[in-house]
């Protein structure tokens, strides 16, 4: 099992109260006598799960396993096939996909992560708060928060199989030529591009400049759909970043301003990730404010255009 507790927080523990590291019997009924596995158990059979319980004491997955097991006598769906004891909006994707679910797969197809049981997101911590926004569009399962970092998952194995059957959600993205299946995000487009910007794109901060990193099968079923909304003849630059055609599809001058102008203009229903959005408005106000700026009248347009 993956490790879940915190192994120095147990290590001190175990010094503190005398029981040496490497006496088995004695940590399994110090384990037994110290931690109230009353409340343990009761926590555990009103929806909390092993892992979240591993977090907020310092015992191992099968440690805390074997006690509950040994407290309640038989483990509720552990092979996480049967139904999850936490809410999860089934309805924003299946049977039919909304503008919300378009963004939330947007941000899983760039920044999620995906296993033969789970979904997830896992963001710096500096996005904590973007993060239990996405999360609370997906459940009621909260966001863990550890040192720099912090991320959700979601447990199920149909949810997984789904996904991929549906959507081509799948493992190791960057290392396949996957594809989006863009005819599934039909009237939906710019709410899918706001999730992968947001993902695994950037806006510079000092530049019109922005980038998307796409596949080259999806770059190429999006590239279609964009015509007429950028120019990919000229403002565009696409670099291979790897040998399985993962594409860093860049836009400059006039495409940065249309291509962000058509994805924030056309996906009110969803905040966007605040820190990225306010790189594209410093960029209208610096266009507009500039005396030599070539964008000034786009710019003024586009500001005009948006909610500020």
């Amino acid at each position: 099992m993956p490790v879940l507790h915190d192994k120095e927080k147990l290590k001190n523990l175990l010094l503190e109260n005398n029981i040496p590291l490497n006496d088995a019997v004695r940590r399994g009924k110090f384990y037994k006598e110290y931690f109230d596995w009353d409340k343990i158990s009761s926590d555990y059979v009103k929806g909390k799960s092993i892992r979240d319980i591993c977090k907020e004491i310092p015992l191992s997955y099968d440690v805390v396993r074997v006690n509950l097991i040994d407290k309640l006598k038989k483990l509720g769906a552990f092979d996480r096939k049967g139904k999850s004891k936490f809410f999860f909006n089934f309805d924003l994707f299946f049977p039919k996909l909304n503008n919300v679910g378009a963004y939330l797969l947007g941000w899983l197809y760039s920044d999620g992560y995906v296993t033969d049981s789970k979904i997830g997101i896992g963001l710096s911590s500096k996005d904590t708060e973007h993060l239990r926004y996405l999360a609370s569009l997906m459940s009621n399962k909260s966001v863990s928060v550890k040192g720099n970092s912090c991320s959700f998952d979601y447990y199920s194995v149909d949810l997984v199989k789904a996904f991929k059957d549906k959507y081509n959600l799948i493992p190791n993205k960057s290392h396949i030529d996957f594809r989006i299946p863009i005819d599934k995000f039909k009237g939906k487009e710019p709410y899918l591009l706001l999730g992968l910007l947001e993902g695994d794109g950037s806006i510079s901060n000092r530049s019109p400049n922005c980038s998307i990193l796409l596949s080259k099968e999806s770059y190429k079923s999006l590239k279609c759909y964009l015509q007429g909304i950028v120019d990919f003849d000229s403002h565009c630059n696409i670099v291979v970043l790897n040998d399985y055609c993962l594409f860093n599809v860049n836009f400059t001058g006039e495409n940065y301003f249309n291509f962000l102008h058509y994805i924030y203009a056309n996906t009110r229903e969803v905040k966007p990730l605040q820190r990225k959005y306010d790189r594209f408005l410093n960029q209208l106000n610096r266009s507009i404010k500039g005396k030599t700026s070539p964008y000034k009248k786009l710019a003024v347009s586009i500001r005009d255009s948006l909610v500020l």
